[in-house]
């Protein structure tokens, strides 16, 4: 027989007394690291490599319970596939025979499906080369559009480094606005993905494809809307019909794990935080 036990949270630290019989298994949850850099470069990481490692002494037996995606913002940009390799790297090198990546497999959620293909293949070969990974997989799944969205992602990343703001699995994506989610950035964002759907525009499926991987920056272009004062009404009424057209149009229909629906943040959006001349006082 085999029994998991939860080293999550308040148990995440190994026992300083007591040795697991080989038939435990160590289930080692790093809920609590930001991700923007790898494991092993922040404060948050460290304290779950300090974990990883006091297990690795007592146990051959450990699963790693991994999380790589956003869950208050499904629908928002989570850059985090520059950490996704040496995080994996650092499993191995602890002898971690299982690994279950949380990544929420929620269609619209920010570049699941090249999230998942880079993770698969780095859990074959974590010494495999992630850059020619990425670009093998955007140039089958997006087509022409690829070079942009791979020029996106890698600006994205660039923005979120040089920001040295925390990515976070329950970020806003207001807490990036001064950083990657600047007004310069979602600029160049949103100029990438203009030419990439118009070099798509006669391919119904990869044009799908393609405007699907745009929501999360309409989203966060819609929250960061309401935190400000004087923004135009009729630009940001517009990119509200067409990020809820959309999604409706592709069955993208849920924000967060808590399951909020899409159709309810748009009316609720609509009611309270569309601009209008007269604002109160507050």
């Amino acid at each position: 027989k085999q029994f998991s036990t939860l080293a999550y949270l308040y148990s995440m630290q190994p026992p300083k007394h007591v040795k697991p019989l080989p038939n435990v298994n160590i289930m080692l949850c790093d809920i609590d690291c930001k991700r923007e850099v790898p494991l092993t470069d922040n404060a948050s990481g460290r304290d779950f490599v300090k974990a990883i490692t006091g297990w690795s002494r007592i146990s051959d037996n450990i699963f790693v319970w991994d999380y790589g995606i956003n869950f208050d913002n499904m629908i928002a940009p989570f850059p985090n596939f520059h950490v996704l390799q040496p995080n994996l790297q650092l499993f191995k090198r602890n002898h971690v025979r299982m690994v279950f990546e949380q990544v929420n497999g929620q269609l619209g959620t920010d570049f699941s499906e090249l999230r998942a293909y880079m993770i698969g293949k780095l859990m074959w070969n974590p010494e495999a080369d992630t850059d020619s990974l990425m670009r093998v997989f955007l140039n089958g799944y997006y087509g022409k559009a690829a070079p942009e969205l791979y020029q996106y992602l890698k600006l994205q990343q660039g923005a979120l480094l040089a920001s040295r703001v925390p990515l976070w699995i329950y970020d806003s994506p207001i807490s990036h606005k001064d950083g990657m989610l600047n007004d310069a950035c979602v600029k160049a964002y949103n100029q990438l993905f203009d030419r990439a759907e118009q070099l798509v525009a006669s391919d119904s499926a990869m044009l799908r494809r393609v405007q699907i991987a745009r929501l999360p920056l309409q989203y966060s272009q819609l929250e960061i809307a309401r935190t400000r004062t004087g923004e135009d009404a009729d630009s940001v009424a517009c990119l509200l019909k067409t990020f809820q057209s959309r999604a409706d149009r592709y069955k993208v229909c849920l924000l967060n794990e808590r399951d909020n629906l899409v159709d309810d943040y748009c009316a609720l959006y609509r009611q309270r935080y569309l601009p209008r001349a007269n604002t109160n006082k507050a």
